[in-house]
């Protein structure tokens, strides 16, 4: 995976941050790994990414409520230390043909913590947007409304964040996935039908303000959520996840909380 998201330093301090960039660095276009999509299923190595993505907006929504029925299985986090193979999980016929494939043991890399949050996800959904995703062992399909679900080790920088990225794969909402991240007022908040690029210049500005008099200025509360921000941004790059609209809402939070910490230090 890129190395990319490991080079820009955030902040020095939980006081006072500093050499904050006013973009994060996008890392260059990498293609969707074939093999990965293969190991889904054979039939989709040579079929276009943007028809298998299509494929899954059409599906979404059953797949989400699959991954709501079989969440009621799976725990939501437990110790890294001899994690179950696989949790076995009823789903309703109505979406069974949607049920998930796995449950990701996700984990931040080079983070000892004890435990590991564990994620119902699909294949395809991964292997379709994340170019540096590897072919996961197959899943066995389900079975007279129980599915078996491996469970699979996944490391990415930050753990914390993974959800509201994992997330926005299925939804695609722009507003959920930056409600997430800042606390912005609702009209400020582009629909999933509205391309973040839209909003710029003193829209921007204005949101900023909010969000530096929101925190009251603080530079400790400014830290977690330009933290937040930067986390986010590391998976996107050490996943390989290319999706324009995701990179725009990305562009427009960063560009809006670093705006709040120049605000909050006087400098503009």
């Amino acid at each position: 995976m890129s190395s990319l998201a490991d080079e820009l330093p955030v902040y020095a301090s939980s006081s006072a941050l500093v050499h904050l960039p006013r973009s994060l660095q996008k890392p260059q276009y990498k293609e969707i790994n074939r093999d990965a999509l293969a190991s889904v299923e054979p039939g989709l190595r040579d079929v276009p990414v943007e028809y298998v993505l299509r494929g899954i907006a059409k599906q979404a929504s059953e797949m989400l409520a699959a991954i709501s029925a079989v969440s009621q299985s799976v725990p939501k986090a437990l110790p890294r230390t001899g994690l179950p193979s696989g949790f076995s999980a009823s789903v309703p016929p109505q979406v069974a043909h949607s049920a998930p494939t796995h449950v990701l043991a996700v984990a931040s890399a080079g983070n000892a913590a004890p435990n590991v949050t564990l994620i119902p996800t699909h294949h395809l959904v991964l292997a379709a947007h994340c170019a540096n995703v590897p072919g996961l062992p197959r899943s066995a399909p389900s079975n007279g409304g129980r599915v078996m679900l491996p469970v699979v080790p996944f490391t990415v920088p930050s753990a914390s964040t993974f959800a509201i990225l994992h997330s926005y794969l299925y939804t695609k909402r722009l507003d959920s996935l930056l409600n997430a991240l800042l606390p912005l007022p609702a009209h400020f908040v582009p629909s999933t039908l509205q391309s973040a690029a839209q909003i710029h210049g003193d829209a921007r500005k204005r949101a900023a303000q909010h969000v530096a008099a929101t925190l009251g200025y603080s530079a400790d509360h400014l830290a977690r959520y330009v933290g937040l921000v930067h986390s986010l941004w590391k998976n996107i790059v050490s996943l390989g996840v290319y999706d324009k609209e995701l990179w725009q809402a990305l562009d427009l939070a960063w560009d809006v909380v670093v705006n709040a910490v120049y605000m909050a230090n006087g400098r503009q």
